[in-house]
């Protein structure tokens, strides 16, 4: 997550980091804290993601469940 906001700073014209380095240079601080909370939710939505996979493949690898 955090590569792909950079490569949007470094070299991309659309997307959520691309919006937030804009959103920075022209002083809107609304746009950027929006950009930032965007950013936030698919950070964390792609963490429950791997979470569930996690948890749903835990009774093939024989570990303990979780107490």
């Amino acid at each position: 997550m955090i590569g792909a906001v950079i490569g949007q700073f470094v070299g991309s014209s659309e997307g959520l980091g691309h919006l937030l380095l804009v959103a920075n240079s022209q002083a809107n601080t609304p746009l950027a804290f929006a950009a930032l909370a965007g950013l936030a939710v698919v950070g964390i939505g792609l963490y429950a993601a791997v979470a569930a996979v996690e948890l749903a493949l835990r009774p093939w690898f024989g570990e303990a469940p979780l107490q």
